[in-house]
């Protein structure tokens, strides 16, 4: 508020806070006064983006008088209490304000808790919400006199922020915003580039931002034993950290290795190894794996990694057969720390049931149910925009043409969806929370001999 003077330099950091989906931020908002009179604060406005939503029961809020719009919940309103929208004039002041430096504007606070949705951070973008006053006037002797055109804040006008725009699409118009400020940046202390300040639209307007910790899981899978020993060529994947490095706001590692069929001879135990990576920058939990069966390989109830890993049968439906685990329900897997992708794994032991010879053989194993916890409690994957990259317990619903094993594995043998390296090969599955594995079946044949021997009796 600038009645009767020039606006002052505010420098102060923002580039995006890193928050939590499904925390609750609390703003700051002061209004300065700059002028020779005393200003008075009769409404702020604060225009939220879709990823934002004002936090209810927040005692904040209440003690604010924070109220969403009726006709737009994405824009909240305040009116200060008459005791709060006061701002005295602080008319000793001589030249431009240097606030960070020690200036002494007068101002008041006003606070705002705003929760961040389970869709914020949609495009790896932050999400910026935009604080105005909207109405305020000025006091002359114990009159209150609005603010108008003929007698108004020396340098701005209210309300004005969007006052011109179809509100309707808010989101667009914030992120215009918020490009324009960034264009508009100033450098007050010779080109200082550690001081900045981001001029508003006007100074009666100011922005802050946030932006999401990426949470990401992403699942492997490879044989490890054949009946019992372990196979000679690992098929443990190699991954290319430095991809995650470069992809790491909105996308996966490359992770290598083998997926050629492994030859494995009817009624013999397959062993496989699932592992969870945690691809994101927040702890993560897979509270349940699936691995989807087909026939000709059945879970080995008596198995070792059968019992060890509590892995049961759920349901059979269309020749596949799905068993499940949650043996890793209560173990955080640590986030990626740019240099080291942590991982918990499972094992699971399956046995060959096919006479059928050179029959391949595909098992799929997903993250059913995942997520990382708020105060305990499992924000789940099963929403968009949890997972950056994928969505739990969907492989065979993600698209029209994947409905089961086989069309999974079609999917997969595509040229254009694998990179070789070597003898290994890059599959990224249709989500990075599946992965395959697949055997060929080796029937047991062999020849007889009848040879009759006479006896004297």
């Amino acid at each position: 508020m600038s009645f009767g003077r020039s606006t002052a330099y505010y420098r102060h950091k923002k580039d995006p806070v890193q928050v939590t989906k499904g925390d609750i931020v609390t703003y700051t908002i002061r209004i300065y006064n700059e002028g020779y009179v005393d200003g008075v604060v009769k409404e702020i406005k604060d225009y939220l983006p879709d990823g934002l939503e004002l936090a209810k029961n927040s005692q904040v809020n209440d003690n604010y008088g924070w109220k969403s719009d009726t006709n737009n919940t994405q824009i909240i309103r305040c009116e200060p209490k008459n005791e709060n929208n006061i701002i005295p004039s602080n008319h000793s002041s001589v030249g431009i304000l240097d606030v960070a430096a020690g200036g002494n504007s007068i101002y008041k606070e006003y606070e705002i808790e705003c929760k961040v949705k389970e869709n914020g951070n949609k495009n790896g973008q932050p999400l910026l919400n935009i604080a105005e006053i909207t109405n305020y006037g000025y006091m002359n002797d114990n009159t209150y006199i609005q603010a108008s055109e003929q007698d108004k804040d020396i340098d701005s006008e209210q309300d004005n922020v969007f006052s011109s725009n179809d509100l309707s699409n808010l989101d667009v118009l914030i992120n215009d915003h918020y490009n324009q400020r960034l264009l508009k940046r100033i450098y007050p202390d010779e080109g200082d580039k550690t001081k900045v300040y981001y001029p508003g639209k006007q100074d009666d307007d100011d922005f802050e931002c946030v932006i999401t910790q990426p949470f990401d899981l992403a699942l492997r899978k490879f044989i490890s034993e054949v009946d019992g020993n372990t196979i000679t060529e690992s098929r443990e994947p190699v991954i290319n950290t430095n991809s995650l490095k470069q992809l790491k706001d909105n996308g996966t590692a490359y992770y290598y290795h083998k997926k050629n069929p492994v030859t494995v001879q009817n009624g013999k135990s397959v062993t496989y190894t699932i592992r969870v990576y945690n691809e994101g920058d927040i702890e993560g939990y897979a509270e349940e794996i699936t691995d989807i069966l087909p026939t000709g390989l059945v879970l080995d109830e008596n198995g070792t990694n059968t019992k060890e890993y509590n892995w049961s049968i759920q349901e059979t439906k269309e020749g596949q057969t799905y068993v499940t685990t949650n043996a890793l329900q209560s173990q955080g897997i640590p986030a990626f720390n740019n240099e080291t992708i942590s991982y918990k794994e499972v094992k699971i032991d399956c046995k060959v049931q096919s006479n059928d010879n050179d029959k391949i053989l595909v098992n799929v194993a997903e993250i059913t149910r995942y997520g990382y916890k708020v105060n305990n409690e499992l924000i789940e994957a099963n929403k968009p925009y949890i997972d950056r990259d994928s969505k739990q317990n969907n492989v065979f619903t993600k698209t029209s043409y994947i409905r089961n094993i086989d069309n999974y594995l079609d999917y997969e043998s595509l040229e254009d969806i694998h990179h070789n390296v070597g003898d290994t090969q890059l599959y990224q599955g249709f989500e990075d929370d599946d992965d395959f594995e697949s055997v060929k079946v080796k029937s047991i044949t062999g020849s007889y001999a009848l040879k009759i021997k006479k006896v004297d009796l």
